[in-house]
């Protein structure tokens, strides 16, 4: 890669051409009717289509559930090795049949972490049941929680009315779910090796008289045969049709992959997101920003004279492989004068490939920078009208 840094304020920045980015053609057949693929960590869009229709989630509702059962475990609300009684009405009896279960049993106790096991392996609707019964007292009071967090979150077409995913008036969409699950996993990246990633595992069932144990398998076919897959959840009702949510990582580079309203299957299911992410790997690669050529700018008339710039994103930053052995950077400023706020964009990253812009990362300002004192602002101006006088 040629890495170079050109440095120069916002008025010469008409010296490089800006281009629309070309995509890589995509595969031919896509067995969803809305899906969407982003980059980590930083969300971008690199590909979507009708990523805004709302369709029932299916069992991706339960990533929800992990969530919150997560952050119950962090506020230490619970323990890991907390044990819950099972009654009848935990069962599946109480569950419609054909309906993913992890098979719980009346009369014994199972570790809430073997509960978010179920809920995150095998998909065990009588899992989520019991989860949500066990953090908020009541299924009903649970779905309060997760309604509240979703509008906490910024997902406002997502609603739910029940934690599993088998209601149909359970709703959201493709490029909302995409968001929550960069926030999942940014927010439990541990959650990935322990629970989303195990194609199979085991739960404990504690009796009076004798131990049972259940063993969970994964409705994730990919975890098993796709490179770099850890994650992330499948779901099916009749309803939405087949819905996935797939990770997979390979290097630094990362993707996220929605893929809602297929109708072939599990096996159509696989093979579309198998199909998408080889799209992404072959055409798509996270490199990492070299931050040590962001030097100190200048601040006119500030408290204090240089600040250190901050992207507006994280260092890695995804771009289209065929841009990679022509990569260079361009760095402009702009012309800065105190009072600046926090987060205030101070300039640009351009990051340039045949002299075409292919993406734009914005410098922020890192901190408050409040006006300096009579005596600082009167030699700023010299020192600035010095400056465009023999710059």
């Amino acid at each position: 890669m040629i890495l170079s840094c050109s440095l120069s304020y916002a008025q010469n920045q008409q010296t490089v051409t800006h281009s629309i980015r070309s995509f890589a053609q995509l595969p031919a057949h896509i067995d969803a009717e809305s899906w969407i693929l982003i980059d980590f960590p930083n969300g971008e869009i690199l590909y979507k289509h009708n990523e805004t229709k709302l369709i029932p989630p299916a069992s991706l509702t339960k990533l929800m559930v992990l969530h919150l059962a997560y952050r119950a475990l962090e506020q230490g609300t619970i323990t890991r090795d907390t044990l819950i009684k099972i009654l009848p009405r935990h069962t599946a009896r109480n569950i419609p049949f054909g309906a993913s279960l992890m098979y719980l049993e009346p009369g014994y106790s199972i570790s809430f972490f073997d509960l978010m096991k179920g809920a995150a392996i095998s998909s065990g609707n009588d899992a989520a049941y019991l989860i949500a019964e066990t953090l908020a007292g009541s299924v009903e009071k649970f779905v309060v929680l997760m309604n509240k967090e979703a509008e906490r979150l910024g997902l406002t077409h997502t609603h739910f009315i029940e934690p599993t995913g088998l209601s149909e008036k359970n709703i959201s969409n493709a490029i909302e779910l995409a968001q929550f699950s960069l926030f999942y996993i940014k927010e439990h990246p541990y959650a990935l090796q322990e629970l989303n990633n195990l194609p199979f595992a085991t739960a404990v069932l504690y009796g009076a008289k004798d131990t049972k144990y259940l063993n969970l398998n994964s409705t994730n076919d990919l975890l098993t045969r796709y490179s770099g897959c850890d994650g992330l959840k499948t779901g099916y009702i009749r309803e939405s049709g087949y819905n996935f949510i797939t990770t997979a990582k390979r290097g630094d580079t990362r993707f996220i992959l929605v893929t809602l309203g297929g109708r072939e299957g599990t096996s159509g299911r696989a093979r579309t997101a198998q199909t998408l992410l080889d799209w992404a790997f072959e055409n798509w690669e996270t490199i990492i920003f070299p931050k040590k050529i962001l030097n100190k700018v200048r601040v006119w008339y500030g408290k204090k004279s240089y600040i250190e710039p901050v992207m507006s994103v994280s260092e890695y930053i995804t771009i289209q492989k065929i841009y990679k052995p022509k990569l260079t950077y361009k760095i402009t400023y702009e012309e800065i004068n105190a009072p600046i706020a926090k987060g205030q964009q101070i300039g640009n990253i351009f990051l340039i490939a045949d002299s075409n812009i292919i993406k734009t990362v914005p410098l922020l300002a890192p901190e408050d920078i409040p006006r300096g004192n009579i005596l600082i602002r009167i030699r700023d101006f010299f020192l600035q009208l010095f400056y465009h006088l023999f710059s």
